[in-house]
């Protein structure tokens, strides 16, 4: 059976008690993405002033690319439609 897949959307969720493990746990998640982007450097041998400009987008895109090619491509595009792009699949 097919997979059904669901458009991301920004989704504002309040910080309450209830919701306190959801932020702690994007937050472990930011830290271990800037540390692998800081790793990607040191294999890359770049300096680190090339993190945000260069190893961060890497970063991104190598977890992307780590996920289902289909949940990818739809989270990516609908990311780039929330900042005003227009993408169409040639």
């Amino acid at each position: 059976m097919a997979k059904e897949y669901v458009k991301p959307s920004l989704v504002r969720i309040e910080r309450t008690n209830r919701t306190e493990r959801l932020y702690t746990q994007e937050g472990k998640r930011n830290d271990l993405l800037i540390d692998a982007a800081r790793e990607w450097l040191k294999v890359q041998e770049k300096p680190e002033d090339a993190l945000w400009n260069e190893a961060i987008p890497q970063a991104l895109y190598d977890l992307l690319e780590s996920f289902d090619p289909q949940a990818s491509e739809l989270a990516a595009q609908a990311y780039l439609e929330s900042i005003g792009y227009t993408v169409s699949k040639e």
